[in-house]
């Protein structure tokens, strides 16, 4: 979800004076310009200047208030380098103290340490006034609790939220996050029972979260529209049989081990899936190898010894068969091999004809083939009996040359796929069969002009490294005019110098291919560009 750009708080606006008649401002009457003017003004200030600006009139007061508090980030520098900072407890204590700040929150960014803090209290209570006796009294507070009561009953316009929590100290060197955050943000956690007991932002419609486990009271906002976790977190049991009908969207990461029939990892995954009966977008990617990293706990992860079966995770998604128009298990393309060492151990499903309104589907080669044996690879599964008849959009990573075999078998089940309108293959360097091996060793395969005679867009991508030079070399000019000769002169024409066609397609219409450098916008997550040829 796209974010406007934030705006960093600043703790010292909370000593403007809200009486604002301060004497060296009384006469001016910059506050008398109208708002819309006034509002490009405060954009333009430099931020030191605002508190100054705020104290003119009531209402330039209240615009700077809407301008700094509108979004809000804190504790996004790492705490040692600013050591002396609690924005946290200051933001908090400005809402208490300020309760009309509270309306002007939309956008909050926050990155919540597990760590317990001292802070001043009013004495109030204790004292009864004594001047005597001092009016604040110095308390620990743990940081997350403090945010979690923010979050139960203050910020009540909140539309966004980002949260992470984290460890206060981490001896690798890098940030880890809180073992069990559920319970370090709320002190009495009982996953059974919360859901009874916190409601949540009433008006938020996106959260994103980062911690080692997640629950279904933050995702119970009736507004809530997109949920994105950010870590493999692991997902709590409930107890509840309530449901959120505005959720549409969800994005997470998953381990391996959601693969394997007989662990018990993932086992709420699927009644937690049935808290969203409208969920229409489901993106995941399978990554073991951060896990570790960010302090996760440790897990079976799909290997040598231990197969994964994709029908195992497509059974954990059967609450979303009737709703889910797009499904996305994308394969990370990243210069990490580890990242995909779990495809080689895995078996493919059944197909995702289940899947009754899927349009776009995006899911890695392996998830509805083996690795082909090359004396059975013209042996596949029919499409019509792996493809939803609704499906618009393919898209297969880390595929094998085989996949065109499949694919030019695409006229005799058009009938059954009326609205298939494209199809892109995304290359890996580790997995999978090469780029150049799709583009120019197979060119001109017989899938090309067949899916370009059925009107269906076909694309071939890659990814990181990026190109590679040695690609140049090749010319799918040349390439055309041997396929000619080929023609001519029969098969055998090219001998060893190309790499053999795998049939004469004289009797079709030939269509000819450009080749054009892009940049291809791609669910993977990586800052490489991608080029790619298309038919």
């Amino acid at each position: 979800m796209a974010q406007p750009q934030a705006q960093l708080w600043i703790p010292e606006f909370d000593l403007i004076d809200p009486t604002w008649n301060i004497i060296p401002f009384k006469h001016s009457r910059l506050g008398l310009l109208p708002t819309e003017l006034l509002e490009l003004i405060i954009k333009q200030c430099a931020r030191g200047s605002l508190p100054s600006l705020a104290r003119i009139s009531p209402k330039l007061r209240d615009l700077v208030q809407r301008h700094l508090y509108h979004t809000v980030e804190l504790q996004l520098i790492p705490v040692e380098q600013v050591p002396s900072r609690n924005e946290l407890w200051r933001f908090v204590r400005t809402l208490r103290h300020h309760p009309h700040v509270e309306s002007k929150v939309k956008y909050l960014h926050v990155k919540i340490l597990n760590r317990t803090r001292l802070v001043n209290l009013p004495a109030r209570g204790f004292y009864n006034g004594n001047p005597l006796f001092p009016l604040t009294l110095k308390t620990k507070l743990k940081e997350p609790h403090f945010f979690s009561s923010m979050l139960d009953s203050g910020i009540k316009e909140l539309v966004s939220l980002d949260i992470h929590v984290v460890k206060e100290h981490s001896n690798q060197g890098y940030e880890q996050l809180a073992p069990n955050c559920m319970k370090t943000l709320f002190k009495h956690f009982d996953n059974m029972t919360a859901h009874q007991h916190f409601a949540g932002p009433q008006k938020l419609s996106h959260l994103t979260f980062k911690g080692s486990d997640f629950h279904w009271i933050l995702a119970k906002s009736p507004a809530l529209k997109s949920i994105e976790l950010q870590a493999a977190s692991t997902i709590l049991p409930d107890g509840s049989a309530e449901v959120n009908p505005s959720v549409g969207q969800l994005t997470l990461p998953v381990r391996s081990a959601i693969l394997i029939p007989q662990n018990t990892v993932y086992n709420h995954f699927a009644p937690f899936l049935a808290h969203f009966p409208r969920l229409h977008t489901l993106t995941m990617w399978v990554d073991d190898n951060n896990n570790e990293r960010l302090g996760l706990e440790k897990q079976h992860h799909v290997d040598w010894f231990r197969r994964g079966t994709w029908t195992t995770l497509i059974d954990k998604l059967r609450p979303l068969l009737p709703t889910l128009t797009t499904l996305i298990i994308s394969v990370p393309d990243r210069l990490d091999a580890e990242l995909i060492n779990y495809l080689p151990y895995t078996l493919p499903c059944h197909g995702f004809r289940s899947f009754t309104g899927l349009k776009h589907l995006a899911i890695p080669y392996q998830a509805l083939f083996r690795a082909p044996d090359p004396q059975w690879s013209h042996i596949q599964i029919p499409i019509d009996e792996l493809l939803p008849s609704t499906l618009q959009h393919l898209e297969l990573y880390t595929p094998k040359v085989a996949v065109l075999d499949w694919l030019a078998t695409l006229p005799y089940y058009r009938e059954h796929l009326p609205a298939l309108a494209r199809i892109d293959l995304f290359t890996s360097q580790w997995f999978g069969d090469a780029y150049d091996d799709f583009v120019f060793k197979a060119y001109p395969h017989l899938c090309f002009r067949i899916l370009a005679h059925a009107q269906v867009a076909f694309g071939v991508h890659f990814g990181s490294p990026g190109w590679r030079d040695e690609w140049d070399d090749y010319d799918l000019s040349t390439l055309d005019l041997c396929v000619e000769m080929e023609r001519v002169f029969g098969p055998s024409y090219r001998g060893t110098v190309f790499h053999p066609t795998f049939g004469d397609d004289s009797e079709l219409e030939k269509y000819p291919s450009t080749v054009r450098d892009t940049v291809v916008s791609y669910a993977w997550d990586t800052d490489i560009p991608y080029g790619s040829i298309e038919w």
